[in-house]
């Protein structure tokens, strides 16, 4: 047979509330037995608390993880946005061939940030260590199609 608590279910938001402005265990017992005249060690209060305090960190964390979810895509959003950049800047390089070292360069930084991109949602969290994300960088460049990238024969002999 479970023992009942001597603190009764309506003090449990005041003792919450008390524990959240920084009262500790023993304060909390103290303001029972003054407020309330209701006796209750240091232990009891603890043990009558502790799924209610469960529950508020469990909130807390949800809230933080939340908070960096939102925070994440943000950042993907963001990714999204330079690539798109990168993009029509590669775009009108590769039709012109002005210069073609640079185009290359931009399509390597838009590979890094499509890793970052994966690294953000959370999709490659398995492969943490840098020859893995140097194999996924390669998946992800081979992914897209084949370009050649053909110096202009006159910037070389130049």
């Amino acid at each position: 047979m479970a023992k009942l608590s001597a603190i009764p279910e309506n003090l449990i938001i005041p003792l919450m509330e008390k524990y959240e402005d920084g009262l500790n265990d023993t304060e909390l017992s103290e303001w029972l037995l003054t407020e309330h005249g209701i006796e209750a060690s240091r232990l009891a209060v603890q043990g009558r608390l502790k799924p209610f305090r469960d529950i508020a960190q469990q909130a807390k964390r949800d809230a933080i993880t939340s908070r960096a979810g939102d925070r994440a895509l943000d950042y993907v959003s963001m990714i999204d946005k330079d690539i798109a950049k990168l993009d029509k800047i590669t775009d009108l390089l590769l039709q012109s061939k002005d210069d073609m070292p640079l185009a290359k360069s931009l399509m390597e930084t838009k590979a890094k940030l499509l890793f970052k991109q994966i690294e953000f949602t959370g999709i490659n969290k398995e492969e943490k260590d840098q020859s893995n994300q140097e194999d996924m960088l390669q998946r992800i460049l081979a992914k897209f199609p084949k370009l050649e990238i053909v110096e202009d024969k006159d910037k070389k002999a130049g």
